[in-house]
């Protein structure tokens, strides 16, 4: 019996000691002490610092304005419209163009098929016929030189050129523009070597490297029949007015 009555006063002081051992964290007020953690994280909270005038600190940049640098800059650059500048002005990462750009093409030089040919009298000079050349086409292009004549079926050569009359530039004929050339028929005192009475002059026009281009053109005489000294003949080159064409 003592036996059991010591094992049971031992249990009963363990009990004790446990309760007083929760309890005994009271202070001498009954308020808990804060633990070590709680002290801690007390520690770590920053508080808020404002000036005493209210206006907010100079480490803290206003919303939308860059961050000041330790020199007085800014870092960074505020754009317009939500897009970034890529230093010229357009925002699209790309260089901006230059110019049509794109280079125009150049004309091409003028086929007989694309022009209307005809032969008139005029009355000043005497002995001088004009070549007017229309574009029927859809495109510019390029009278080269002076036409290539032949007033006779088996003419050996092209009727000559008078070369005082070559033009600063060549003629350029916009669609439904005419170009003109002059003709000397005759030397107006008959000293050519001999006469021909034609009915259709026949024309080529100039090739850029020499000789003619392209098929041969039938121009009806005008009047249905024209005096030729074919020795004595000669052509201007292309012009873009009729005066220019009949002042040789």
């Amino acid at each position: 019996m003592r036996t059991i009555r010591i094992a049971t006063t031992i249990a009963a002081s363990a009990a004790l000691a446990l309760t007083l051992t929760a309890c005994g964290g009271d202070d001498d007020n009954g308020a808990a002490k804060p633990t070590q953690a709680s002290s801690a994280a007390a520690s770590a909270t920053p508080t808020t610092a404002t000036s005493p005038s209210g206006t907010p600190s100079a480490s803290v940049p206003e919303t939308g304005q860059p961050a000041p640098t330790a020199d007085g800059g800014s870092t960074g650059s505020q754009t317009s419209g939500g897009s970034s500048s890529n230093g010229n002005g357009n925002g699209n990462g790309k260089n901006p163009s230059s110019g049509s750009g794109s280079s125009t093409a150049q004309p091409a030089d003028c086929a007989t098929g694309s022009l209307k040919f005809t032969a008139d009298q005029v009355s000043r000079p005497v002995n001088h016929i004009v070549i007017k050349a229309t574009n029927n086409g859809s495109r510019p292009c390029n009278l080269l030189a002076f036409p290539l004549l032949a007033f006779e079926k088996d003419a050996q050569a092209a009727t000559a050129e008078i070369e005082e009359s070559r033009p600063q530039a060549v003629v350029t004929l916009a669609p439904g523009a005419t170009a003109y050339a002059g003709v000397t028929t005759s030397s107006g005192d008959g000293s050519g070597e001999r006469s021909v009475r034609s009915s259709v002059i026949s024309l080529h026009l100039h090739g850029r490297n020499g000789g003619s281009i392209g098929g041969a053109a039938k121009i009806p005489a005008p009047g249905g029949s024209l005096y030729v000294e074919p020795s004595a003949a000669k052509v201007t080159y292309w012009q873009d007015n009729m005066t220019d064409a009949l002042t040789w």
